[in-house]
C-alpha cells in the first residue's frame, strides 16, 4: 500500500485560542470594535476557540451587570447559545496546584484552559502566548 499525501505531510497542529471572557463581553457590546472584530476573523481563520462552561458562565454573569441593561435581554441570552455553538467546549480544567497569573488568581482557569491537554506546557510557567486582542488581530492572515 502507498502512502497518500497525509502519510507523507501530517496535519499541522490545530492552534487553539482561548479568549479572556471580558474579550467576549466587549465583542458582544461594541459590534464594530477590536474585539468584535478579532471574534469575526477568528471563526474565518483555522484557529479553533476553545471555552468551557466556567468561561462561558463568567460570560453570562457578566452581561447580567446592570451596566449592560442597555443591551436587550434577548441578545445577552442569545449571545451566549451562539458562543457555545462557535467554540469547541470542552471541561473546566482542574483547580489547584500554585497559582499562575498572580496578579489575580480568579483567572487561573484560562490559563488551565489554554494549556489544557498539553501537560508539558505547565514547564513553561510565565511564559504563555497570551497576547491583546489587537495584537491577535494583526498577526491573523
Amino acid at each position: 500500500m502507498r502512502p497518500g499525501p497525509s502519510d507523507r505531510h501530517p496535519a499541522p497542529a490545530l492552534v487553539r485560542v482561548v479568549a479572556d471572557p471580558n474579550v467576549l463581553v466587549s465583542a458582544a457590546v461594541t459590534p464594530s470594535g477590536v474585539c468584535a472584530q478579532l471574534l469575526s476573523r477568528l471563526l474565518e481563520s483555522s484557529l479553533e476557540i476553545v471555552a468551557s462552561p466556567l468561561l462561558l458562565g463568567e460570560v453570562e454573569r457578566v452581561l447580567r451587570r446592570p451596566r449592560f441593561d442597555l443591551l436587550a435581554p434577548a441578545l445577552r441570552s442569545s449571545y451566549v447559545e451562539y458562543l457555545r455553538r462557535i467554540t469547541r467546549i470542552v471541561e473546566d480544567p482542574p483547580a489547584g496546584g500554585s497559582s499562575l497569573v498572580a496578579a489575580d488568581p480568579s483567572d487561573d482557569y484560562l490559563v488551565r484552559l489554554t494549556l489544557a491537554g498539553d501537560r508539558h506546557l505547565l514547564d513553561l510557567a510565565g511564559v504563555y502566548p497570551i497576547v491583546s486582542p489587537r495584537e491577535l488581530l494583526a498577526r491573523l492572515p
